[in-house]
């Protein structure tokens, strides 16, 4: 696998520094092998200065480097890795350069105006299986997570806490229960270290049990190869972002990922109950909250040669970024999702998406996820196994939440990362 420049980050979440400031420049690259590994890097600071080309014997997969501008001005900042074989990567119009403003009568920021990036992960409940009344949880959250799973039964006033489990190291957990006491609706949720789960879990346990199935759809695992993802870029509207080891969101839709499942192994005839699209998010840039929002694609795309202009390698979108309403995606988002910090999953709820897919693959190209700066309350959809998803109501926002998040794409590294989508069906 050849090297691949993820990211080039700062210190500064703003990019916006004062003369003689400072700046802490970070650039990530994932290394190949052999002629493909990466032998030596450099950073170009904008102002016709840099680091000079570095050799490195072994890639420790990041660099760090700092500089201070003498004059107000814009400059753009580029991250470049050099493989053995003499290929380069990153550089101008990649995710490994941006540009940072130098203005005067800027105050340097304090540590205590500078945004967290580790606060609230995120805990969701992603899947569930039912069979002769044991319900079988599965769920993202980070690293390690310890996980309480609580319960409010048909006749509870209350919930009680049912047990608790777990994360692997990759942020997955799974929890088995029995639900024995009665027939009736139960509300399920997940908490750890003081964080509620974002969606709560509805299920009725009938007389006759419904027969719940999931299916776990990822790049790689047990051998499925129906995932494919991509990103398009504004400011790049004719490069295709295929190779990378990471798909990027940024506000002001500005960068968007694309992704598709094949769930041609689901019966035509099921019920979706219950899908989630998970993202593992990367590293960060700035460390603030971004809303983003998923959105039902309706036209066809190649993963190969999407870019922001084209769909494919011979029809453009209706509208660059696939912005046209009816056409190239559906008008208003499936799911809205509040993206806080980095190396933890997210969720989209694409239940309606999965349940048209199954019926009619046929119509299955994928979502869209768009972030825009969105603010107020966001209204989020309970999985609900017995009641329709509810619609989500989004608020414009005037002064703006912002930034970019790198997820880690279905060509990555390490398979548990890779995007996931879970469904959840009933069959008649």
């Amino acid at each position: 696998m050849p090297a691949n420049c993820l990211y080039l980050t700062s210190d500064v979440p703003s990019r916006i520094v004062a003369p003689f400031q400072t700046v802490n420049f970070k650039g990530t690259a994932a290394g190949g092998s052999g002629a493909t590994a990466i032998v030596a890097y450099w950073f170009n600071f904008g102002d016709g200065t840099g680091t000079g080309r570095i050799p490195v014997s072994s890639w420790p997969g990041s660099a760090g480097a700092s500089h201070a501008y003498a004059k107000a001005g814009a400059y753009q900042i580029e991250f470049v890795v050099e493989q053995a074989n003499g290929v380069k990567h990153g550089g101008a119009n990649s995710r490994c350069a941006f540009r940072l403003e130098v203005k005067t009568n800027t105050p340097t920021p304090t540590p205590e105006a500078t945004p967290l990036c580790a606060v609230r992960p995120s805990i969701y409940i992603v899947g569930a299986v039912e069979h002769d009344r044991r319900l079988n949880l599965t769920g993202l959250s980070w690293d390690s997570a310890p996980i309480d799973v609580q319960i409010m039964g048909p006749n509870d006033a209350d919930f009680v806490t049912n047990g608790s489990t777990v994360a692997d190291p990759w942020g997955t957990w799974v929890y088995t229960t029995t639900l024995l006491v009665e027939n009736g609706r139960y509300q399920i949720r997940a908490m750890s270290r003081g964080l509620y789960s974002e969606n709560d879990l509805f299920y009725t346990m009938a007389s006759q049990p419904a027969g719940l199935n999931v299916g776990m759809f990822r790049a790689g695992a047990g051998g499925y190869a129906g995932a494919s993802d991509t990103y398009i870029n504004q400011q790049s509207p004719s490069i295709n972002f295929v190779d990378g080891l990471t798909v990027t969101v940024r506000s002001e839709d500005e960068t968007d990922p694309l992704a598709t499942f094949d769930l041609s192994t689901i019966p035509a005839n099921a019920r979706v109950v219950m899908a989630k699209l998970g993202l593992y998010s990367m590293d960060a840039e700035p460390c603030t909250k971004m809303v983003a929002s998923s959105f039902q694609l309706l036209r066809m795309w190649d993963p190969e040669h999407a870019t922001w202009i084209s769909a494919t390698q011979s029809v453009s979108w209706t509208v660059p970024g696939a912005n046209e309403p009816l056409v190239d995606r559906l008008g208003e988002p499936t799911y809205t999702e509040t993206v806080r910090a980095p190396f933890t999953w997210y969720s989209w709820d694409v239940t309606k998406m999965a349940q048209n897919w199954v019926a009619d693959p046929s119509s299955n190209f994928g979502a869209i996820v768009k972030a825009w700066t969105y603010g107020g309350e966001v209204i989020h959809a309970d999985n609900n196994l017995d009641q329709p998803a509810v619609d989500l109501l989004l608020q414009p926002l005037t002064n703006g939440i912002g930034g970019r998040r790198d997820f880690a794409a279905s060509e990555y590294t390490e398979l548990r990362r890779r995007p996931v989508l879970y469904v959840t069906y009933v069959l008649p």
